[in-house]
This record gives structure tokens, C-alpha cells and sequence, in this order.
């Protein structure tokens, strides 16, 4: 999924993937290749760029902690699984994008997987 997740961004001429962040040493380079960016092995380090925006998908654990932390740094934040798990989390990340310039956009498998740009 994730080797169609960078042919599918690197397709499009108005998206530029600057960095890929992943904890699979061997998949890495590959991913950054295809999506002709840089590779590094923490999500933390994509906090103190100069990035808009950070995708991810990743496990369902580390959905919300990362989206706080984006947010938290002044990042557009686009992910596709669930990014809290209660409404306290909801009501957390809500307040987050409220009183910051950022947003959260969660998108659905589904509707992806509908579309072919799963």
C-alpha cells in the first residue's frame, strides 16, 4: 500500500513529497525514490520543518499522538485512519485545529478505494 501511496502522489505535478518517514529501514529508500523526496526514520523529525502539510498512515495507535503533534507544530495535518479513539481525543484535536491556523482532514478507505487512489 504504501509503494501506491508514493507512485500516486509522485503521479500528480502539484504535490511535492519533500520527506517520507517510516520505521521500515528497507522500505524507506524505496518509498523516497518513488516519490523522489528524502528519507528519514523518525516521524518527529518532520516536526521542525518547513513542511505545510503531513500525510501519514500508519497504525491506528500512533494516529492521534501524531496528529497532535503536527498540529501542535503549525502543520496541515491529512491522515486516513481514525485519528482519536474517544470524545475526549475528538474534543483535544478540535481545539487544536480551533486555535491554530492548521487543519485535520480525515479521508475514508472507502471513498478512496472507490476513486483508484487507494
Amino acid at each position: 500500500m504504501a509503494t501506491r501511496r508514493a507512485e500516486n502522489f509522485a503521479a500528480h505535478s502539484n504535490i511535492t513529497v519533500a520527506v517520507i518517514a517510516t520505521r521500515n529501514p528497507s522500505m524507506g529508500p524505496e518509498l523516497a525514490d518513488i516519490a523522489r523526496a528524502t528519507c528519514v526514520s523518525d516521524w518527529k523529525d518532520l516536526l521542525s520543518t518547513d513542511l505545510d502539510a503531513i500525510f501519514f498512515d500508519t497504525h491506528n495507535e500512533l494516529q492521534r499522538p501524531i496528529t497532535i503533534a503536527a498540529l501542535n507544530a503549525g502543520k496541515h495535518v491529512f491522515t486516513e485512519c481514525p485519528t482519536r479513539w474517544t470524545a475526549a481525543e475528538g474534543l483535544l484535536i478540535v481545539d487544536k485545529i480551533e486555535t491554530s491556523a492548521s487543519l485535520e482532514h480525515c479521508l475514508s478507505r472507502a471513498r478512496c478505494a472507490q476513486s483508484g487512489h487507494y
